[in-house]
């Protein structure tokens, strides 16, 4: 008998853009075509249902698909047999427990729909952003090897916010004062301490990470926060501080506009060094120092101290921190 089609609670809809309607075969000449990509599996009810296979509860014929964390719906018989699940298991799990478990992959999960070429990126719950290329996919991070493959209709609850372009890959410096409430949501906030190598410099302070608001959840920020210096410990000529924002793809030290009143920038480094007849180098704060782009991942702050500027950076102590979106 047919699988009956799953009825889900109604969701805000965005209109996806225009090029996303338009699609062509030239977006990615070549898609998998089943998803055997390991994943988180889910626990509903007490029982473990491994990644990619095929649940549903008690007394119910509704029969859905495990993705990354989360579950889809397999729509019907043709996407259930179209999909490679016409001889596998079905896991039962007690009647209710499935409403426990979100019904959408994890951020982070790279999906389309069996017979469609576009290509989506799940963050933020029940919301999809169009990846428009393969070079931004790989920009992103991310291979056509990591695409999941959904049933046909699955996605058609989930919100569509903005696409992400080749120009979403470049970041950007933000003042942190211009960056407002509606366009960026707190996600937390991680400890920065960190001492040189030879203990006679540290940090202290913080980094708050931001994620985009809806339509642009895929945009993240970090922003050194809590008043974070670095501090001369004990009699040294020069502390220097680095602040190194990373992503999939590789990292940034000091973009283009940063700037710490007060210190000098050497090298991708900021240097303060004592003068006159001074114990001690005037204190380095990094204070309002922010960053955004694309899948934005981490911030590695170092920490070091010399006996002269000309020495460059020495004893250097790092720590980095990362964004758990």
């Amino acid at each position: 008998m047919p699988l009956p089609i799953r009825s889900r609670p109604a969701v805000r809809r965005l209109v996806a853009t225009a090029a996303a309607a338009a699609l062509t075969a030239l977006s990615f000449a070549v898609l998998p075509q089943s998803a055997a990509i390991a994943g988180d599996g889910i626990v509903a009810g007490g029982v473990f249902v491994p990644d990619n296979a095929a649940v549903r509860e008690e007394n119910s014929f509704y029969v859905n698909q495990v993705v990354n964390g989360g579950i889809v719906t397999l729509v019907n018989r043709t996407e259930f047999d179209a999909l490679g699940y016409t001889n596998a298991p079905i896991y039962v799990v007690p009647a209710g427990s499935l409403g426990t478990v979100p019904w959408w992959p994890k951020s982070g999960t790279i999906v389309r729909e069996r017979s469609s070429l576009a290509v989506w990126l799940i963050d933020g719950g029940p919301n999809r952003f169009w990846i428009e290329n393969p070079t931004v996919l790989a920009g992103l991070g991310y291979a056509t090897a990591d695409i999941r493959t959904v049933a046909n209709g699955s996605l058609g609850g989930f919100q569509v916010g903005d696409s992400i372009g080749t120009g979403d890959l470049a970041g950007e410096v933000i003042d942190p004062t211009t960056a407002t409430a509606a366009s960026y949501h707190n996600r937390g906030t991680d400890n920065i301490g960190v001492t040189s190598a030879d203990g006679k410099a540290s940090s202290v302070g913080d980094v708050t990470w931001y994620q985009g608001g809806f339509p642009f959840g895929y945009r993240h920020r970090g922003e050194l926060s809590r008043s974070p210096v670095v501090t001369a410990l004990k009699p040294v000529t020069c502390i220097w501080a680095q602040v190194k924002w990373g992503y999939a793809t590789g990292s940034v030290s000091f973009p283009p506009s940063a700037s710490v009143a007060g210190a000098q920038e050497v090298g991708k480094y900021f240097v303060n060094c004592r003068s006159g007849g001074n114990t001690y180098p005037a204190v380095i704060n990094l204070r309002g120092l922010s960053f955004a782009k694309a899948m934005l991942n981490s911030v590695t702050v170092t920490v070091c101290t010399s006996a002269s500027k000309a020495d460059g950076p020495r004893n250097c102590g790092s720590q980095k921190r990362i964004y758990n979106w």
